[in-house]
């Protein structure tokens, strides 16, 4: 695993396997915005600065052999004013933290697998403090493990999603920025029902917001406007995180990036965010019904480039896009 020193200022170490990084200023809810029947436009002028990403040092993490290092098994996280690597081995159900100042190990934090205790196969984790660690679960679990850093449970929350959103939960890819709101007391999470015809794909993708103290839903979001008429599955591409006030919605395939009011969940605007190393419309990769196999999953990637993350810093002034 290959990180990079922060730069221009950002407190947070970055994936090296990006090739470009996009920064946008605080202008994403500063224009103003006209509405039409399906789409947002923007009305102001330039609100994206295009950056070259300067490669300044390497980090080589040391991992073992079964740790999977996909990004919904890992997080990049701040600890006591540090940046921290975690990454998850769910093979032995420990949790691996790397101080990327100190450049080592840190902590492990482990867990029971099995028994009734036990964290079995999660589908990701998040790691809020020492004394709350998210597990979220789909499928026929459908469910949230809250641990502490000892490993042991201190909460649970079995998930029965309200009609018609049930069905959406079994075959459900959990590819989100899966983070606990510590101010709404909530969490939030994509829900899809997977396998469907393409022109009923846009009215199965939603976004839940789960209040984890009133156990109360917010279902909303929906796919890029780009996408809306594409005969292609999207598949795991959706992703969102939140930036103070705003929640950032966004699309790995697509320019296009939506902003919201984080209380309310009310859409404010879409914008288009493009980077100049990606053509102005990105290749799906898949046209039609058909599931692409691995080997074209592996050349899709091999051959396209596409958008890999979205973060900003805390204050949420600056947002950056991993090209």
């Amino acid at each position: 695993m290959r990180l990079i020193k922060s730069f221009n200022g950002f407190p947070w170490p970055l994936i090296a396997t990006s090739v470009s990084l996009m920064y946008i200023i605080s202008q994403l809810s500063a224009c103003k915005y006209k509405a039409n029947r399906h789409y947002y436009l923007q009305a102001c002028g330039k609100s994206v600065e295009n950056s070259t990403l300067v490669l300044t040092d390497t980090l080589r993490l040391k991992v073992d052999s079964v740790t999977s290092s996909q990004h919904y098994y890992d997080q990049l996280q701040i600890i006591n004013g540090k940046p921290h690597y975690l990454i998850m081995n769910l093979n032995f159900g420990i949790i691996y933290v790397y101080d990327l100042e100190a450049k080592k190990t840190i902590h492990k934090i482990h867990f029971q697998k099995e028994g009734p205790e036990g964290i079995g196969a999660p589908h990701r984790f998040y790691y809020h403090n020492n004394d709350s660690i998210f597990f979220i679960y789909y499928e026929y679990f459908k469910k949230i493990l809250l641990y502490n850093g000892a490993g042991n449970r201190i909460n649970s929350w079995q998930i029965e999603l309200p009609s018609p959103y049930e069905s959406n939960w079994l075959n459900g890819d959990l590819f989100y920025e899966f983070k606990f709101n510590a101010k709404e007391k909530t969490v939030g999470f994509w829900i899809s029902y997977g396998m469907v015809h393409w022109k009923s794909y846009p009215e199965t993708v939603v976004q839940c917001r789960y209040n984890i103290v009133e156990n109360t839903f917010r279902f909303f979001g929906e796919l890029p406007y780009e996408l809306l008429s594409q005969n292609y599955y999207p598949h795991n591409y959706i992703n969102g995180y939140t930036a103070v006030e705003k929640f950032i919605c966004y699309y790995l395939p697509s320019h296009e990036v939506q902003v919201y009011n984080n209380k309310e969940i009310l859409p404010e605007r879409r914008i288009k965010i493009k980077s100049r190393f990606l053509p102005e419309v990105i290749p799906p990769l898949i046209a039609g019904s058909e599931n692409p196999s691995l080997q074209e999953e592996h050349n899709y990637n091999l051959e396209n480039g596409f958008y890999v993350k979205m973060i900003s810093n805390e204050e949420g002034t600056y947002h950056y896009r991993i090209v």
